[in-house]
């Protein structure tokens, strides 16, 4: 899953162990699930690596050719 952009919310992992959010603000970004942080990120929790940043695609001239 992608993150979507950073979010002004702290994370909305739910904890059943302790009964409560994680609530943290460290690394938020918004998901299609919620707001997570960097330890509760889909990919996280299903022990997976996150996928690298990715960089804008840089603009390609394109040259038109007229007859």
């Amino acid at each position: 899953m992608t993150a979507i952009r950073p979010s002004p919310d702290p994370c909305q992992h739910w904890d059943g162990a302790e009964q409560r959010r994680c609530d943290s603000w460290d690394g938020v970004r918004m998901y299609i699930i919620g707001p997570r942080c960097l330890l509760h990120t889909p990919n996280a929790i299903a022990g997976k690596p996150e996928a690298p940043e990715v960089d804008p695609p840089k603009r390609r001239h394109l040259s038109v050719v007229r007859n």
